[in-house]
């Protein structure tokens, strides 16, 4: 449970998105299309803000690093694992961002869910739960212009579409609950 710090945030505002990343630094994550995706979105719109935390390749966690020095008071990685810090991560975002290339599983979208963050996810594996439009944010072609202009819709979302943001964030979370309760999978899927 060790995070070393690189960058930090800047002051924010109610126009400001929050858009966070937890998990492994590997190439099956898609952290190369993230990272090519936040300086199109900060170029573009100034009140972004990015939060990276976990650890892994070397090389992606160096351009985390250089990303955090290259937009001080916009990106903050945070680079180790600490589990409570990284839940209250992803919990003060308005969106997680998964651009994973394969996924077999996927629990973040879950987890960001449950705390009321709306997951935008690459359409692969088992993201592909995420119902689009409706419990998050699904997108197919992995590049950084695709994301970066996703990212950028959101934006406008967040903002000019209060109520809107606020249903899916509901909808999100009961869809966990609800779809994946032990009691109701046992019942409709282990007993048959």
């Amino acid at each position: 449970d060790c995070l070393v710090q690189y960058g930090f945030l800047e002051e924010t505002n109610t126009e400001t998105v929050l858009f966070s990343y937890h998990g492994r630094l590997v190439h099956q994550k898609g952290l190369n299309v993230l990272e090519n995706a936040i300086p199109l979105c900060i170029e573009k719109n100034d009140n972004l803000r990015f939060v990276i935390i976990g650890q892994g390749d070397v090389i992606l966690e160096k351009k985390q690093i250089e990303l955090a020095k290259k937009y001080p008071g916009k990106v903050l990685y945070l680079r180790g694992y600490h589990k409570a810090l990284a839940r209250l991560c992803v919990a003060i975002s308005d969106y997680i961002v998964l651009p994973s290339f394969f996924e077999p599983c996927g629990l973040e979208d879950f987890i960001s869910s449950i705390v009321g963050t709306i997951p935008v996810a690459h359409k692969t594996g088992g993201l592909q739960k995420i119902i689009n439009n409706k419990t998050g944010f699904l997108y197919s072609q992995n590049t950084e212009d695709v994301l970066s202009t996703k990212l950028l819709e959101l934006v406008d979302f967040k903002n000019n579409h209060n109520l809107e943001f606020l249903k899916m964030i509901k909808a999100a979370s009961e869809k966990v609950h609800y779809t994946y309760d032990w009691s109701k999978v046992i019942k409709e899927h282990y007993i048959p």
